[in-house]
């Protein structure tokens, strides 16, 4: 997946060389078109709400928007589960909006506390203080 900044050069296409500010003062369409048509193309809310700021008589797409919460969903999905690790919602993109965090990757939330951690990890009771004693002396 390749995230875009306003400062992304495009690799590909009619604008290849420009960045994603120049391509989108010059014809938002043709973002609106990489969004939904382009599979490795992937902007942040925030980069939405820049691209907005400098151009807000254009309107993305429903369409847009939809595959922007689609790429959101099948990246998170990717990168939090291959590795056992949890995508929890938080502020990170506005509160855990458009589906982005483990409800939206159907996580069975049996398993986790409420705040989160699994609920084997839930204490720290069982660990022993000697486990842990000289591992801050011995990584630094």
């Amino acid at each position: 997946m390749t995230f875009y900044d306003l400062d992304t050069v495009f690799t590909f296409g009619k604008y290849k060389g420009e960045t994603l500010r120049e391509v989108f003062e010059r014809d938002p369409a043709y973002v609106d078109y990489c969004l939904v048509n382009v599979d490795e193309f992937l902007v942040e809310d925030f980069i939405l709400d820049d691209l907005r700021e400098i151009n807000p008589d254009y309107v993305m797409s429903d369409e847009a928007l939809m595959q922007v919460d689609e790429k959101w969903n099948l990246y998170e999905a990717d990168a939090y589960t291959e590795d056992g690790d949890v995508f929890e919602d938080d502020d990170l993109y506005g509160g855990g909006t458009k589906g982005r965090g483990a409800a939206a990757l159907d996580l069975d939330s049996d398993t986790f506390d409420e705040d989160g951690f699994e609920d084997e990890f839930a204490s720290l009771d069982d660990v022993e203080d000697d486990d842990y004693e000289n591992d801050y002396d011995e990584n630094w």
